[in-house]
């Protein structure tokens, strides 16, 4: 790539950009990928303008293990739109480029960046797994094969493991019990309120990563802790946090229900829990009546 892409690439945040042949992943069912997850196996078929696939790395600091705001969701939705403004300016240069639609991680190890740690993230030097990945079929870039170094587990780490409140890292990770995964609906499951520790997702085993804490903790702005906070998220009042990390991780009434079950659990805001049972939204209005049974029925 030219001195000046590079330039572009990174005044939009992104601290790396492979431009990779668009050569379908080995394994990969494109058939039963888009089926289920609309995701394609074959950047070639899916994108045949494309002269290569702009592997994009977006990086961020975790928080601390004790902050229940999230650092993933906002990285994330940042990097969505700065991938849309590079799309933009891509195309006023008279190139063709749109986001490609493909299974970015199983990507980035067919072309052999990065590792897969034992909690199943990929990690890129020197960010650990603290990056969001995004990809672009483009003809603005020929593609190169890039030269990485590689961050595999220290011999021996658990971490990861240690961390993971629901039990779901060790030799053989069980996805089934990954609390991220099934805090996805509104409506979690009774035995997930207990151990969530933050907001749309879990956290736990990348804050624990030692990977990850070499580079240091990210403090949340004033910003971020105002939209996250608690009894104002419980009122129903979401706007800004769903601003910041986007809307479509957090709808139904998703933050509401998780600010009431954290808020249960510490024995506060029983008057807000109370009012919040007459919630149009189901998820919202279960979390309330489990969190008043649970945590209220005897004060």
């Amino acid at each position: 790539m030219t001195d000046r892409q590079i330039k572009i690439i990174n005044e939009l945040g992104f601290s790396e950009c492979y431009p990779l042949a668009p050569s379908p992943i080995p394994n990969w069912d494109p058939g039963a990928a888009k089926g289920a997850t609309g995701l394609f196996g074959d950047p070639r078929e899916a994108y045949p303008r494309a002269k290569s696939i702009l592997l994009l790395v977006y990086p961020y600091r975790t928080f601390a293990p004790e902050e229940p705001i999230p650092a993933y969701y906002p990285a994330s939705n940042a990097a969505y739109f700065a991938a849309k403004e590079l799309i933009g300016r891509i195309t006023e240069e008279g190139f063709y480029a749109e986001r490609a639609n493909i299974p970015l991680r199983a990507f980035a190890l067919a072309n052999n960046i990065g590792d897969m740690g034992k909690n199943g993230l990929l990690r890129i030097p020197p960010y650990g797994s603290c990056f969001i990945l995004d990809a672009v079929a483009t003809d603005w870039a020929e593609p190169e094969q890039p030269e990485m170094e590689h961050m595999p587990c220290p011999e021996g780490c658990a971490a990861c493991a240690a961390a993971c409140p629901a039990g779901a890292i060790s030799h053989s990770r069980d996805i089934r019990r990954c609390m991220r995964l099934r805090m996805d609906n509104p409506l979690h499951p009774e035995d997930i309120r207990p151990l969530q520790r933050h907001y749309i997702g879990c956290e736990e085993c990348m804050r624990a990563c030692p990977y990850n804490i070499r580079n240091g903790y990210a403090e949340p702005t004033d910003a971020l802790r105002e939209a996250f906070d608690t009894l104002s998220l419980i009122q129903g009042k979401t706007a800004a946090a769903r601003k910041i990390v986007g809307k479509n991780m957090t709808g139904g009434g998703k933050l509401t229900a998780e600010a009431i079950a954290m808020a249960a659990r510490d024995g506060k805001h029983r008057a807000e829990i109370e009012k919040a049972q007459d919630s149009p939204f189901e998820g919202v209005k279960t979390a309330a009546e489990w969190a008043l049974n649970k945590y209220f029925s005897k004060t």
